[in-house]
């Protein structure tokens, strides 16, 4: 299974729990998603009892995927957030920067023009 890096424009809207439950177990074990859970009682209702054992087993490995499936997703949220954080961090430093600069090009120019000559 692979993931797509998270990028900051997925950041803008944090997903419910729901949505990446789905997201993740859809490409796991598509019997799972939230949508499907109710309904597997009554689609599995003719099954045998070794069925069901296997079913279960291959459900409870798809929970283990999912476990890590979802460790991974939070690492490159943080990793998204950090990123973020940084971004926003350097941009806020460059602005800071400018109208610093700003603020000493006019001292310089008042300085320079209050400044008699001599001739």
């Amino acid at each position: 299974m692979t993931q797509k890096p998270i990028s900051i424009r997925d950041f803008l809207r944090v997903p419910t729990g729901t949505e990446v439950y789905d997201a993740l177990m859809q490409t796991i074990e598509p019997e799972l998603v939230t949508a499907n859970i109710k309904h597997l009682d009554h689609n599995h209702k003719n099954e045998s009892k070794e069925q069901r054992a296997a079913r279960y087993k291959r459900y409870e490995k798809a929970y283990a995927q999912y476990d890590s499936a979802f460790e991974k997703w939070l690492m490159q949220l943080s990793a998204a957030v950090g990123m973020f954080r940084r971004l926003a961090l350097k941009t806020a430093e460059a602005k800071s920067r400018k109208a610093e600069g700003d603020a000493i090009s006019t001292l310089e120019s008042q300085l320079a023009a209050a400044t008699p000559t001599h001739a």
